[in-house]
């Protein structure tokens, strides 16, 4: 949902501080977030030499309307680009992943470690559609699935392939994404 707070849901990211690979990657405070921006970074991993920034993005959905008796057999995971063109010089792939921030309807800071390190779904940067509201399909594996929630809501993450594998970015990477804010209702 729009706003921070949301009324049930929300999405947005959090930066971690510039400073070492190891202190940015392991940090369990970000240095800023936001959800209030319509074109939002969906995830990042820069070499700003000697520091590095890593930035971790947030989608929660309200989907207790499936009740508990759904059964769900495939989901895809879609997220719009804005136009926005994409950053790879280390061939970084974004991943999918699970998330846990405290409240469903705002991040803090203290919220930037609550994101998993399974991934659900991957796309190459070289792969993403930056197109302006054309939709980019992460299509979810099991452990995906398993982590929708049909009584209430379902908390993702997206992480840079450097972050989630622990491998130093020589250069920047990062794509670019619609969020709740972005204006109408059929891309964001």
């Amino acid at each position: 949902a729009a706003g921070d707070p949301g009324t049930t849901s929300i999405d947005g990211r959090i930066n971690s501080a510039a400073d070492t690979w190891a202190n940015a990657r392991a940090a369990t405070d970000g240095a800023s977030v936001d959800t209030t921006t319509a074109n939002m970074t969906l995830e990042r991993s820069i070499n700003n030499g000697p520091n590095y920034t890593i930035i971790r993005s947030f989608f929660l959905f309200d989907t207790a309307a499936l009740t508990a008796s759904a059964s769900i057999s495939a989901a895809v995971f879609s997220i719009t680009g804005n136009g926005t063109a994409t950053i790879n010089d280390d061939s970084s792939t974004v991943h999918i992943v699970s998330s846990s921030p405290a409240s469903n309807t705002t991040l803090a800071l203290g919220d930037y470690d609550q994101v998993g390190s399974t991934s659900f779904a991957s796309m190459t940067h070289a792969s993403w559609n930056t197109t302006a509201d054309t939709y980019n399909d992460f299509t979810l594996d099991s452990n995906g699935i398993a982590n929708i929630s049909k009584t209430g809501v379902s908390k993702f993450g997206a992480r840079n392939s450097r972050d989630l594998n622990n491998s130093a970015p020589t250069g920047d990477n990062r794509i670019s994404c619609n969020s709740a804010e972005a204006v109408g209702t059929t891309s964001d």
